[in-house]
């Protein structure tokens, strides 16, 4: 029962966040810094941003084996596979059922997925399955430097900015604000329901006769 909780958990978190990423590149407002990277490498490459993302997942689990000198990072790339997968049809699906031709749904898209993909981390990291690539950069750093969540993730943002940039020689100012609000989105919520779901996942049912 404990494993499928955990699992529940996992692609409840997970679903969540890969929503969040749809949204946020569908506003065309900006996104988070990462997925920056994907659609410069895929409008450079002419790829689609799931083949973009599968890409350079395998170069970011390499910079964490580097950083952590833990083979196990490399579990990582199923989820990062998977992720690349779900990506471009959930793009489809926001697309199709959003229409983003007006500044206010625009700015609905931009601000909801900020959430949600705060929100995604926060809960599948919970049940300590592998994670993504990008998550798994984050964690990485924050063991090798011993910093928190909040810290970690800003620097390996800022790094994938200055990706962006040497490639597509721009950034929407909207990932600035992806930048500086989602790591202390993540540490907040992250803070709050790391207990309650660690209960949930651990509870045990004991039925009554």
């Amino acid at each position: 029962m404990t494993k499928l909780k955990r699992m529940v958990v996992y692609l409840v978190g997970f679903n969540i966040l890969i929503a969040g990423i749809s949204f946020l590149v569908t506003s065309t407002y900006g996104q988070s810094a990462w997925d920056g990277v994907y659609l410069a490498v895929s409008n450079i490459a002419l790829l689609s941003v799931g083949m973009a993302t599968f890409i350079s997942a395998a170069s970011i689990l390499a910079v964490c084996y580097i950083l952590t000198k833990d083979w196990h990072v490399f579990l990582s790339f199923v989820t990062s596979v998977v992720q690349s997968l779900l990506i471009d049809f959930y793009l489809f699906l926001v697309k199709t059922l959003i229409p983003s031709d007006s500044i206010p749904t625009r700015l609905f898209l931009f601000t909801t997925g900020i959430i949600l993909m705060a929100i995604g981390i926060s809960i599948y990291i919970q049940a300590k399955y592998p994670t993504n690539h990008v998550d798994c950069l984050m964690l990485s750093i924050s063991k090798r430097f011993k910093l928190n969540l909040r810290k970690s993730k800003l620097i390996g943002d800022s790094s994938a900015i200055l990706i962006t940039l040497i490639i597509a020689n721009r950034i929407p100012i909207g990932t600035f604000i992806v930048l500086v609000s989602l790591s202390p989105l993540v540490q907040f919520i992250s803070d709050r329901i790391s207990k309650p779901i660690s209960n949930f996942i651990n509870r045990t049912n004991y039925s009554r006769y």
